[in-house]
């Protein structure tokens, strides 16, 4: 096999765009890692909400792969991964989960939190002696050797990485100060940015931090075998799927020593900053 047949079906036709792909090869890369049936996706909501102990990630996956059928999409008339009408309920299930599963446990504001700090201190610690020259550099690093760095760079404010790495070990995570409502957001999508900047000028920079998770295109509509032969988009016969939320949770973060004091800032504060946004989208500030 070559490296370009594995490449196309480990990434899809989406991603490896400069690659000309077959017919088949689409349809097998769908697959393996289609956005709606994507086997890596059913796998991977199963597997987590099994060892993350939580429900959130299971749905009737056995009802959905025998229901599951090539047939032409919707809006281009290609063939594409569907379901007969009997597994509707399955599909719309496994949207749900998805959704939940991103809300509940990959995007949680705590293991979104420690997150940002690793990508910190990785990047503090990666320089210099330690930088990354190739990719053969890459597959030399362990988790051990990530945990020893944490280790020694928390022992003294001298080491690069220094107060990142104290605030993992001592599980000092910073903490929640404002997530935009769906109103703000209306209003404008910079609202998180105008309460960052804001909180940096009263709190400092480096004890307040934007966590950016905004939500990603994703065409959830597939095709759906009726029972009297016809082919229909899901968004038309789902309600279900048309009203899948997206996975946005933008946050501000504060370090958990200001997270008090932030707290009452922005209580006071908050309208006025917001308003401030509003009026200059519409002109009136």
């Amino acid at each position: 096999m070559r490296a370009s047949d594995i490449v196309k079906l480990a990434v899809g036709r989406q991603t490896a765009s400069d690659v000309e792909f077959s017919l088949w090869e689409t349809l097998l890369s769908e697959i393996i890692t289609g956005d709606v049936f994507g086997v890596d996706r059913i796998n991977y909501l199963l597997r987590d909400s099994l060892h993350a102990g939580v429900a959130y990630g299971r749905f009737d996956h056995y009802r959905l792969v025998d229901t599951l059928r090539f047939l032409p999409h919707p809006a281009t008339g290609e063939p594409a991964l569907g379901v007969e009408e009997g597994g509707l309920h399955s599909a719309e299930a496994l949207q749900i989960a998805r959704y939940f599963m991103f809300a509940q446990v990959y995007l949680h504001p705590v293991r979104r939190a420690y997150d940002l700090l690793l990508q910190g201190f990785m990047s503090s610690w990666l320089k210099g002696a330690n930088a990354i020259k190739s990719w053969e550099d890459v597959l030399k690093i362990s988790d051990s050797d990530v945990l020893v760095a944490l280790k020694h760079a928390g022992t003294s404010p001298k080491n690069a990485g220094y107060e990142l790495a104290r605030r993992i070990n001592e599980r000092r995570h910073f903490r929640t100060l404002y997530t935009p409502t769906q109103d703000e957001l209306e209003v404008s999508l910079e609202a998180s940015e105008t309460v960052l900047k804001a909180a940096q000028v009263q709190f400092g920079e480096l004890d307040v931090q934007l966590d950016p998770v905004r939500a990603s295109s994703s065409d959830l509509d597939f095709p759906v075998l009726r029972q009297d032969g016809q082919t229909e988009s899901a968004a038309t016969l789902s309600e279900v799927i048309a009203q899948v939320p997206t996975t946005s949770f933008e946050r501000v973060m504060i370090s958990p020593e200001k997270r008090e004091e932030a707290t009452r800032w922005l209580s006071e504060n908050r309208d006025t900053l917001l308003s401030a946004v509003a009026a200059e989208r519409t002109g009136y500030g």
